[in-house]
């Protein structure tokens, strides 16, 4: 390291607080002591500035990669059922019990959304009104009834609405999906808090 003299006359003027320290201390004996800690300080400035950089760069990359992930994720979330095989059309159903056919219920679009109608009972028995049913649903015939309602598709099924069980007169949660390689079964799944039941609806037309 350069040591400076103390008795040589200063080669610059004094520029702010650490220049005026530093053109001080060469008035002193303890002048090269003083200097060799202000080129350390400087030195230590450098680094800090140099770390500083390094992580406001990974700051901004990873900002940057967030710019074009999250809007990837978002358009894989939302893609359109144009793009996958639809459940619209008429589905059997059947007993869970018995594992007699109970009846067929159409998928139909409106408004962007899906919803599901009764079109016809396989049994006798299942011609009921629905007296258990609240609103405009209540004293109708069961045949013909919308009982899914507001159905939209989002992370790979058919969610956000709910279904009617016209025996009981209530409504569940549900979420719908085609069975991965079988566009003709269509698994439906209805939530009661955390639990739930799961059918298998197998297409007609």
């Amino acid at each position: 390291m350069t040591t400076l003299d103390c008795q040589s006359p200063p080669h610059y003027q004094p520029d702010g607080n650490m220049g005026q320290k530093f053109y001080s201390a060469r008035q002193h004996a303890g002048c090269t002591k003083i200097a060799f800690f202000t080129v350390i300080d400087i030195q230590t400035a450098a680094a800090v500035r140099s770390n500083l950089n390094r992580i406001i760069t990974r700051m901004l990359q990873h900002f940057l990669f967030c710019l074009i992930l999250l809007p990837l994720q978002h358009l894989n979330a939302q893609q359109t059922p144009a793009a996958v095989p639809s459940p619209i059309g008429t589905w059997r159903t059947t007993d869970d019990e018995t594992g007699e056919v109970k009846s067929h219920i159409r998928i139909f679009e409106k408004d962007g959304q899906q919803f599901g109608k009764i079109v016809k009972l396989m049994r006798e028995n299942l011609n009921h009104l629905c007296d258990k049913c609240d609103g405009e649903r209540k004293n109708k015939p069961v045949l013909n009834m919308v009982i899914i309602e507001n159905m939209a598709y989002s992370d790979g099924h058919w969610q956000g609405g709910r279904v009617l069980y016209p025996r009981e007169g209530k409504w569940y949660k549900l979420k719908y999906w085609l069975q991965p390689g079988n566009a003709n079964c269509l698994v439906m799944r209805g939530y009661l808090g955390p639990f739930y039941r799961t059918q298998y609806w197998h297409r007609v037309e």
